[in-house]
């Protein structure tokens, strides 16, 4: 291998580094002639600085509200966001008509917000009719005030019950529009998280330099292919990453739940972290488990999210994880207690914000997302999690769970 391939090689790594901590590098020099493999993938590098470039500066302009700016062309990282943009154009548009009083419009394109937008329309509509209704009401009233006084008495009730009727429109109307601020929260969610686009490339990355590493005969040991491997592994842990997030965004908290044994929640928990389980040597134990009005597969999530921390986040000592229960009025109060490292106080709130991590991968690997998701499944289920927690000394999670 040449020198100029050996620094192609270098900046190509440092590149692909800046990509995956979200920064832009600068395009790679095209100028020195290097093996005709190695040139493919720095022009495929350069395309994809290109494009994450574009697609970031896009993004950011969506996620700002700024539907002004048009999406880039032929960018496949764009595509998710592309569709989503121009909804919103067409969205942005229908509600400049409402506001103008056209209440034909309607929305069809975007799931459960269509009709949440739809039956807004739809209250806005009866409400105009029972104000045209109400004025006409309060017009034959006069007339009527004026030609006979004795029927006052009976209109009088009848316009209380139009006005008993108007306050209920307006009060589904509130409603209409808190469930529409709710799923506006969540679309902006969604398109934060919507990055499930991101795997096929990284999935490229790590199949190209594996390929390369094996077409230059980099020799074992060498930094070379140090850096090889670290942009491989640093592409898997970004997979893993954009993994969480899918599952987080998948979280269903509206179903119906059922009364379901949580004993067998916990053990599905256990026996997805029996691998960390033995390699640890931890000891976990439990109370007897009720029976709670839950979804038995996400309840074992927010279980496997709570006990797999108490393991990884260790001190010296085999890890000791106790998981008991206090049955309260129509709920149960779970509590998860460890031995473990322990949590500052400044940092107890924090901990449940997606992609929040106190320590550096290294030290603890994972993504940041198991603790978000335990507090979605667990509020999505109407209950409350905290943590109680000495740093040093090991932590309580508690979460209640209605019964």
């Amino acid at each position: 291998m040449t020198e100029a391939e050996l620094r192609t090689l270098r900046n190509l790594t440092k590149s692909i580094s800046d990509l995956l901590n979200g920064d832009v590098p600068e395009p790679l020099s095209l100028s020195e002639p290097v093996h005709e493999d190695l040139a493919l993938l720095r022009k495929a590098t350069n395309d994809l600085i290109k494009d994450f470039d574009e697609s970031r500066s896009f993004i950011s302009s969506l996620a700002r509200g700024d539907l002004g700016v048009d999406p880039p062309v032929r960018n496949l990282m764009c595509s998710p966001y592309k569709q989503l943009h121009a909804n919103l154009r067409h969205l942005v548009w229908q509600t400049r008509q409402v506001a103008k009083g056209d209440l034909g419009q309607r929305v069809d394109f975007l799931g459960g917000f269509s009709q949440a937008f739809n039956s807004m329309i739809l209250s806005l509509r009866e409400k105009r009719s029972l104000e045209e209704a109400l004025k006409k009401s309060h017009e034959a009233l006069e007339a009527k005030v004026q030609e006979r006084t004795g029927e006052l008495a009976a209109i009088n009730e009848h316009l209380k019950q139009e006005i008993i009727e108007r306050q209920k429109a307006e009060e589904g109307l509130e409603k209409a529009l808190a469930h529409l601020t709710r799923i506006n929260d969540e679309l902006r969610q969604f398109a934060y998280v919507s990055s499930h686009d991101l795997k096929e490339p990284l999935r490229n990355i790590a199949v190209s330099v594996q390929k390369l590493q094996e077409l230059l005969h980099i020799e074992a040991g060498s930094d070379e292919e140090m850096w090889m491997k670290w942009a491989v592994d640093s592409a898997s842990r970004m997979a893993s990453l954009v993994d969480d997030i899918l599952a987080f965004s998948r979280l269903d908290s509206h179903k119906p739940y059922r009364l379901i044994d949580s004993e067998k929640a916990y053990e599905k928990a256990l026996s997805n972290l029996r691998s960390a389980i033995e390699e640890s040597g931890a000891t976990v134990t439990h109370d007897r488990l009720p029976a709670v009005k839950a979804d038995l597969n996400q309840l074992a999530q927010a279980f496997q999210h709570l006990i797999g921390n108490a393991i990884k986040y260790r001190r010296d000592e085999p890890p000791r994880v106790h998981v008991s229960v206090v049955a309260e009025h129509k709920e149960c109060q779970f509590c998860v207690h460890d031995n473990g490292i322990g949590i500052k106080q400044e940092y107890r709130d924090r901990i449940f914000s997606i992609f929040k991590r106190l320590h550096h991968n290294s030290e603890y690997p994972g993504t940041g997302i198991g603790l978000a998701i335990a507090k979605k499944v667990i509020e999505g289920h109407g209950g409350r999690i905290w943590v109680e927690s000495e740093y040093g000394k090991g932590s309580r999670f508690y979460f209640t769970i209605p019964t």
